[in-house]
């Protein structure tokens, strides 16, 4: 008691100066009786926190901002400091590993900042560091679903980053909060979202780094092959081009990062119907990467992969199926048998042996490239749909169209509901599902019923 008399007069100036703080009398002396005691490391890590975004906060991420003064103890460079502000009740425990900040405890922190802004910049750029490296070693480019769970308490502190402290980011982690959350969108099949990011980090880098910096071109590259996901190809191609050009001129004609763009614009050649002048991009990829990587690391399975699906196009099965064989060895002994890669190559392999009718070796491929994608992706996302379709398209050619009709028609859903009615996979799949119902005999009538029946409500 005596000591909120005493804090009675410097609380009311407080709250009187900065009415945002919102808090009555008693609160904001009992926040002064427990802020001043502190010691002086114990009020630098609540600094820190309330840098953070308003959210639970993992510990991990806030041992990664360490101080490289701080030392350790029992590997930790914030235990004592922990345990006073736990003890005071200006942090609250949410969680195994998770801390949280109360909303006028982090109001107050905001009006000591003033006081200490130097130690405050000093923590800012110490969080973007640290939220980048999050960025750069755990969000690859193919994410799963476990992945993006155990992303979820790190991504409020990634998206702080990214929009409010990207000037504390040093050139080589300024793409990567941008990068990071735009991988997860896509993911999550969040395109419009992914859309923002990319686009934020390819001003940021031109900005910054320069039209011709080899981040430019990452970023050029990750925002064109989202426009070529979306169907926005035109978009796409001089995006790709550029970047293959700055990183020619930047390492040479033999690089890796060289090979990417090589790889990325074959695919864009590609999906424009241009497979002559894909099919030697695609080539010289491969050779560069078997080159740089050897012949069984991931990224060469990825252009075996690419370079099969183009001969499988053009009719060359006998060239394709010892290439697409060679990818599912590969990304079997790289990744874990629940990788999303895996699921690609089963699947592409999956519908080579169905074009070579080997039908019952194709289905147990399929199915087992589905069940992996409903797993990293969950049932709605655009993947899966692909081996939706896939799937009941081979059921369709068994003759066993009561079982496809219903794949299909998710696929069909799943697709509308993300990618849009006009996109070509929508168009495609809805294609493939009037032609299935009529296949199975059904009235007119009955078909458009059906349609209509998966129409989204108004």
């Amino acid at each position: 008691m005596q000591d909120l008399q005493a804090k009675g007069a410097a609380a009311k100036a407080l709250q009187q100066a900065h009415p945002e703080l919102g808090a009555k009398l008693g609160v904001v002396e009992a926040l002064l009786i427990s802020w001043e005691p502190l010691t002086d490391p114990a009020k630098s890590l609540l600094l820190l926190l309330s840098v953070m975004a308003p959210a639970v906060i993992p510990w991990e991420l806030v041992e990664a901002c360490r101080l490289p003064e701080l030392e350790l103890e029992e590997g930790s460079a914030f235990g004592d400091q922990q345990a006073e502000l736990l003890r005071t009740q200006l942090l609250e425990r949410s969680g195994p590993g998770l801390y949280q900040l109360h909303p006028l405890v982090r109001q107050f922190l905001r009006l000591q900042s003033q006081e200490q802004l130097e130690l405050v910049v000093r923590w800012r750029k110490q969080l973007a560091a640290a939220v980048a490296g999050v960025c750069r070693e755990r969000i690859p480019q193919t994410l799963t679903l476990k992945q993006v769970q155990a992303l979820e308490v790190f991504l409020p502190h990634i998206q702080v980053v990214a929009e409010q402290l990207a000037e504390e980011l040093d050139e080589d982690n300024l793409p990567w909060p941008t990068t990071g959350l735009a991988r997860v969108a896509e993911h999550q099949a969040a395109f419009a979202e992914a859309l923002k990011w990319h686009q934020l980090c390819l001003e940021r880098s031109e900005h910054r780094l320069g039209p011709n910096h080899s981040a430019t071109a990452s970023a050029l590259n990750n925002l064109g092959s989202l426009l070529q996901t979306t169907n926005r190809l035109a978009e796409a191609e001089p995006l790709m081009r550029r970047a293959l050009a700055i990183d020619e001129a930047s390492y040479g004609n033999d690089h890796p990062k060289v090979a990417t763009d090589l790889n990325n614009l074959a695919g864009h050649l590609y999906a424009t119907n241009r497979l002559t002048e894909a099919e030697p991009l695609y080539r010289r990829a491969l050779a560069m990467d078997e080159a740089s990587y050897g012949n069984d690391h991931p990224k060469v399975a990825i252009r075996l992969n690419n370079l099969a699906g183009l001969l499988q196009a053009t009719n060359r099965l006998a060239e394709a199926e010892p290439l697409m064989a060679r990818v599912v060895e590969i990304f079997e002994i790289s990744y874990s048998d629940d990788h999303p890669n895996v699921a690609t190559a089963l699947n592409n392999l999956g519908s080579l042996l169905q074009d070579t009718n080997r039908l019952a070796e194709a289905e147990p491929l399929m199915r087992r490239a589905l069940a992996i994608d409903e797993a990293s992706y969950g049932n709605d996302h655009p993947k899966v749909a692909i081996r939706l379709n896939n799937l009941a398209g081979l059921l369709q050619a068994t003759n066993r169209l009561a079982e496809a009709e219903p794949l299909m028609a998710r696929g069909f859903t799943v697709f509308r509901q993300s990618l849009g009615l006009d996109h070509p996979n929508t168009q495609s799949v809805g294609g493939n599902y009037i032609a299935l119902l009529q296949a199975m005999g059904l009235p007119e009538p009955e078909i458009q019923a059906k349609l209509q029946a998966l129409q989204p409500p108004t």
